[in-house]
């Protein structure tokens, strides 16, 4: 078993997600987190086996001559042994968002019998549902089951399943359909719709963006929920347009707060309206609603 390598860097908010594209190519997954305080944030990045490290610190120092920013300082290094599995299982608490309730499966005779129960293991690094995006999605969700009552629901992204069983939660007669580019994360999903036993709601495969098929009156979706980043949310905004149903939902997030206002004029274009925004640590979510006639159905 090769061993696992950890890389660590701080960077400005404003560049945090160029750099996570840049060093992405060398590693096998990236995170970015807020330093609370401060208009800073760092990135962490693991990889089986030794990086390429003189290549990496090439293309970091590229990028900050380019962004005229000072090379950022990156820390590299061997990470020990660890049973990471128990110790995420003892770190990882009950979450609450609104009627949601996120838990493991240590703590599944102690969440109440009649709420809306999301069981996640700590073993895949796919999200537990701490995320800010993660808490938007899920009351934009939330907010929709009070007034909407949708028939099929597209999970663009779905990482861990969460959102896709949500929706599953909240209307037990809606179909279902999440993807992810990753295969890992369509694997982990999979696991996590059996273990929450909405394997016959939701049907989950690798792919990216789009299915590749043209959309039609009997594939497009009620709602759709993305919770990626902001290019590729820009970038698909003509797609969603197309494949969400005339008066139906898009959630959106993954986006910081800044990059609101360019995501938002790009779906405008496409005849998307913006009908709510949240903010929860520095991140946005937003819903909005396809202009044209309306089709779905009130409770």
């Amino acid at each position: 078993m090769s061993d696992v390598w950890q890389l660590s860097m701080e960077t400005l908010a404003e560049h945090a997600f160029i750099f996570s594209e840049v060093l992405e190519p060398f590693l096998d997954s990236t995170s970015i987190f807020e330093i609370e305080g401060t208009q800073m944030w760092e990135l962490h990045g693991f990889v089986n086996g030794c990086p390429e490290i003189d290549q990496l610190r090439a293309a970091v120092d590229n990028l900050a001559f380019q962004l005229k920013t000072p090379k950022p300082e990156i820390k590299i290094e061997v990470i020990p042994e660890i049973d990471w599995i128990a110790q995420n299982r003892q770190s990882f608490p009950i979450i609450e968002y609104g009627e949601f309730i996120i838990h493991g499966a240590h703590d599944r005779l102690s969440v109440p019998k009649h709420s809306l129960k999301i069981e996640i293991e700590a073993g895949r690094a796919f999200g537990s549902g701490t995320h800010g995006t993660t808490e938007g999605c899920l009351r934009a969700l939330s907010s929709l089951g009070r007034f909407v009552s949708p028939r099929r629901i597209l999970d663009l992204g779905c990482g861990s399943g969460i959102l896709s069983i949500a929706a599953a939660r909240l209307w037990p007669k809606s179909s279902i359909l999440a993807l992810d580019l990753d295969p890992d994360a369509v694997a982990t999903t999979q696991e996590n719709i059996k273990l929450n036993q909405v394997k016959r709601q939701i049907d989950c495969y690798t792919s990216n963006g789009y299915p590749k098929l043209p959309p039609n009156s009997k594939t497009k979706f009620d709602i759709i929920v993305a919770n990626i980043l902001a290019r590729p949310l820009f970038e698909m905004a003509y797609d969603t347009s197309r494949w969400v149903n005339p008066g139906g939902y898009v959630v959106l997030s993954g986006l910081l707060m800044h990059q609101e206002r360019y995501l938002l004029g790009a779906f405008r274009s496409c005849g998307l309206k913006l009908l709510k925004r949240q903010h929860i640590s520095g991140w946005s979510t937003i819903i909005l609603k396809n202009t044209l006639r309306r089709k779905l159905s009130h409770s």
